[in-house]
């Protein structure tokens, strides 16, 4: 029997209200890429708190310009917690862009990040550290327990929403407020 794979790629992966891992608790993760392999996401509510834009750009020996040392940095995910990832805006023109939605493309090359230093990358960027992966099946099983919801991902929501309501947020796009939902089934009230 031949089944049909249905990609979380480009949606918002909202974590319920009573998420057991301190990690992705009231997270929003950008899914990026989601095949029958895995799939992985990158954390776009998680501010640094402690690192700012300055900071990766001299750590990766690059010179920027003063508007760009109080960029924020997001925390992508707890693997490969040292990568830069830049989820963006148009233009989609930089090495080895992937675009996740008709709107938004994930980016780890230098020429986007030499970009943004010197002020001529994209106007709508996220700086992050990390990304979040899971194996195959991985993301299906914790979809099936409740650990998390979807939504379509939004720009608005990503780059002009403050990071403290984009969790909220992304469940209101699809009409939930995730404070109100619960991740026990059988339950009226959480």
């Amino acid at each position: 029997m031949n089944q049909t794979f249905e990609t979380y790629a480009g949606q918002f992966l909202i974590a319920m209200p009573e998420m057991p891992d301190p990690s992705f608790r009231r997270t929003v993760s950008l899914i990026c890429e989601h095949n029958k392999n895995g799939a992985i996401g990158v954390m776009i509510n998680r501010k640094h708190p402690k690192l700012k834009a300055k900071d990766v750009f001299d750590d990766i020996k690059v010179n920027c310009i003063p508007a760009a040392y109080k960029v924020p940095v997001y925390i992508g995910g707890p693997a490969k917690s040292r990568q830069i990832f830049i989820i963006h805006g148009a233009p989609f023109y930089w090495k080895g862009t992937v675009k996740v939605t008709s709107e938004i493309a994930i980016t780890t090359s230098l020429d986007i990040i030499h970009g943004i230093a010197i002020g001529e990358g994209p106007k709508d960027f996220m700086i992050t550290l990390g990304y979040c992966g899971w194996d195959k099946g991985q993301l299906e099983a914790e979809m099936m327990s409740n650990s998390w919801f979807l939504a379509p991902a939004d720009e608005t929501i990503m780059f002009d929403t403050p990071v403290d309501l984009r969790w909220l947020n992304a469940g209101q796009r699809i009409g939930i407020n995730p404070n109100l939902i619960c991740n026990v089934q059988g339950t009226r009230l959480c």
